[in-house]
């Protein structure tokens, strides 16, 4: 079963090959001064209003006893906070936090005001290390960075290769009728 946020279009609630969508909370996104006020403001990252949606529908799922474990992925960041809040309730759950993209150490394109939360950034990625059962990373580069950061939790760190397999070398791109090549990054 996958908690996801909602996508207009889609189900609430609905199964695909097996599993389990539940879509919970608003799809709502800021435009304009709004957006740049929330993402001034918000933490941990501008997903974190859907905590509250995706924490009761969580809960409702691994109330009833049926799963063995629980991935939390981010991005957003929020999910680890779904997470980290879940684990004490479900202590036999084995939980596994993938950092996809880093919180605390990302410079290039912060998830959110720095100057603000910076030492909050770090302190919620120690307290999220300290709680998962494993925390996995897509690059050894991030574990490493990860591993001074957090030297107390590096033992939970595993590298994993990128879940979605890579496309053919023999599928050739195809062009839109207008002429451009447009490319999907996942």
């Amino acid at each position: 079963d996958v908690v996801c946020a909602p996508s207009s279009g889609h189900a609430r609630e609905e199964r695909r090959e097996g599993v389990g969508l539940h879509r919970a909370g608003m799809n709502l996104r800021l435009r304009g001064p709004f957006d740049a006020l929330w993402r001034a403001l918000c933490w941990p990252d501008p997903d974190a209003l859907w905590y509250f949606a995706a924490l009761g529908k969580a809960r409702g799922l691994l109330g009833s006893g049926r799963y063995d474990a629980m991935l939390t992925v981010s991005n957003p960041f929020t999910s680890h906070l779904v997470g980290r809040a879940l684990k004490p309730d479900f202590p036999g759950l084995r939980w596994l936090a993938d950092v996809g993209d880093p919180l605390s150490p990302l410079s290039a394109m912060p998830r959110n005001n720095v100057r603000l939360y910076g030492a909050w950034n770090v302190d919620l990625e120690r307290r999220i290390f300290a709680g998962a059962d494993a925390v996995s990373f897509t690059t050894e580069e991030t574990s490493r960075a990860y591993a001074r950061m957090f030297p107390e939790s590096a033992a939970r760190f595993q590298v994993v290769p990128p879940l979605l397999p890579a496309p053919s070398a023999e599928q050739e791109p195809t062009e839109s009728r207008d002429g451009k090549l447009k490319l999907v990054f996942c």
